[in-house]
């Protein structure tokens, strides 16, 4: 007989008054939608169909905005005089018929991406933990994972230090699942924290340098591939300012975020291909693209001469952690692996595709060869 499944449900809170926002939090517009929908959107793009949400304040509007995205809302008719735990009470006694274990996910935290959900449910069906929470560089953040088991000690908490004091008693079970997610602890409490959010919105396929470091980490890279990839972005990232600043249109903080993660998946089989999986799956499809075509750039990147060529080129003029240009970063690899005729030609086609970017940026910056580019760098 198979297991039964497990119901996993979303439950965005979002009863408050917004009052140090000094605007509704709920529906202000964030990128493509507003900032609850992107919250919604964290749950339903991981597979969590069952959301549904508590509303108060402006409840009628707020209602009526998430019907239209098929999440069903429950009242707190008290949300004046309450804190956000007796919201969660209310949506916890909903869904106690309906569901295993539930996120609770204030409606103002939008920008967890849906890998995150994905690896906390994993976590749960792996391990069967009453409580697990998410964090950022050993921060916890939003939303932990509520088993059913503890939801009659939290409905029966008095709200003493809200929805916190009434995990408290779980905390000897519970489990932290550190993640490169800095949507995790981003919420829009003040209005310097939604400007931070809609920086984040435009800038969701890149990575931050911060953002990168912690993906490094997360993923169990090399220090030694590390150190070598710092220094690939950096190069990677000052030629990127040196052909936008001569009008070509590349972008340095993509350049850098492809050149700091080329190497993510170092030591594994097919490194490029795993990496750029791997980047793919936390949501970054670009910078993935940059990962994939880091040993052999397709043609459209170097006639583009786009940040795939320029990561792929930064690699080339990199040797661990020294900038030493084409010809002793490929004597290296000749001196290693020439013996073997197949080896040494595509070695020498990788030389050749390097020396041709080199040439490209060379022209576009008025320059009469690589010498005088690596002179910029």
């Amino acid at each position: 007989m198979k297991p039964k499944k497990r119901r996993i449900a979303g439950l965005i809170v979002a009863a408050g008054l917004s009052s140090r926002m000094q605007a509704f939090k709920p529906l202000l517009p964030l990128g493509d939608g507003t900032v609850v929908s992107h919250a919604v959107n964290s749950l339903k793009a991981a597979g969590v169909d069952d959301v549904r949400a508590v509303v108060g304040f402006r409840g009628n509007e707020l209602a009526a905005h998430l019907s239209s995205m098929g999440v069903p809302s429950a009242t707190n008719e008290r949300y004046a005089g309450t804190h956000m735990f007796e919201s969660v009470a209310i949506g916890l006694k909903w869904l106690s018929e309906d569901a295993d274990a539930v996120f609770v996910l204030p409606g103002d935290v939008p920008l967890v991406r849906g890998h995150s959900i994905k690896a906390l449910i994993k976590a749960y069906l792996n391990t069967n933990a009453p409580l697990i929470y998410p964090a950022y560089r050993g921060r916890r953040g939003h939303p932990p994972l509520i088993a059913k088991a503890c939801f009659p000690a939290i409905l029966a908490h008095g709200g003493e230090d809200g929805l916190r004091g009434a995990l408290r008693r779980f905390e000897r079970g519970a489990l932290t699942v550190g993640l490169p997610d800095p949507g995790l602890l981003m919420d829009a409490d003040t209005p310097t924290d939604y400007e931070r959010l809609c920086r984040s919105v435009r800038d969701a396929e890149v990575p931050s340098e911060e953002v990168c470091e912690t993906i490094l980490a997360w993923a169990g890279t090399p220090e030694a591939s590390v150190a070598h990839a710092r220094v690939v972005g950096r190069v990677a990232a000052r030629l990127a300012e040196l052909l936008k600043d001569a009008g070509h249109p590349v972008d340095p903080e993509l350049a850098l975020a492809g050149g700091l993660l080329h190497d993510v998946a170092k030591g594994k089989k097919d490194h490029a291909l795993r990496g750029a999986r791997l980047l793919w799956s936390l949501g970054y499809p670009v910078v993935a693209g940059i990962v994939r075509a880091h040993n052999d750039p397709p043609g459209d990147a170097v006639s583009a001469l786009d940040e795939r060529a320029l990561v792929y080129l930064a690699d080339k003029l990199v040797l661990k952690t020294s900038v030493v240009g084409i010809d002793a970063r490929f004597a290296r690899a000749f001196a290693r692996f020439g013996d073997d005729a197949a080896v040494a030609s595509n070695i020498q086609k990788r030389k050749e595709t390097a020396l041709g970017v080199a040439n490209r940026i060379a022209d576009v910056l008025g320059k009469p060869g690589l010498a005088e580019v690596m002179r910029l760098l």
